[in-house]
């Protein structure tokens, strides 16, 4: 928000937050926060198109739906972590697990959070 004096406009520095792609230690090269390991506040969410994944102990249970069918099936939940591995298993037929890591998660072209429905997702992606 822009504060108006008798100056002149005065606008805030806007606020940075943490980059999710590069765990905000700007050691890797990051083209989401080019290295400095803070982004915009806002630029995550409109311009990196990712999912925001729960803190590590609030991941497993978590519900995901992806984009594309693996094994016939669309709808999984967090089953364990496996270092830098998600373990997921379908929701229902036959058990069948399927590893992921955080990054591919993130992604929203493979992944979404929560059960969504195909709909929801072609809508969403603007068809």
């Amino acid at each position: 928000p822009t504060i108006h004096t008798p100056y002149g406009p005065i606008v805030p520095p806007p606020k940075k937050v943490a980059c999710l792609t590069c765990y905000a230690t700007g050691l890797t090269p990051c083209s989401t926060c080019s290295g400095t390991g803070t982004i915009v506040d806002g630029r995550l969410k409109n311009a990196n198109n990712q999912n925001k994944l729960p803190p590590k102990t609030a991941l497993v249970g978590s519900r995901f739906t992806s984009v594309s069918r693996l094994n016939g099936r669309r709808h999984y939940r967090v089953k364990s972590l496996l270092g830098d591995f998600v373990v997921l298993e379908n929701s229902c037929g036959d058990k069948e697990e399927v590893k992921q890591t955080k990054g591919q998660l993130r992604e929203k072209s493979n992944w979404r959070s929560g059960w969504v429905t195909l709909e929801e997702i072609k809508k969403a992606e603007g068809g």
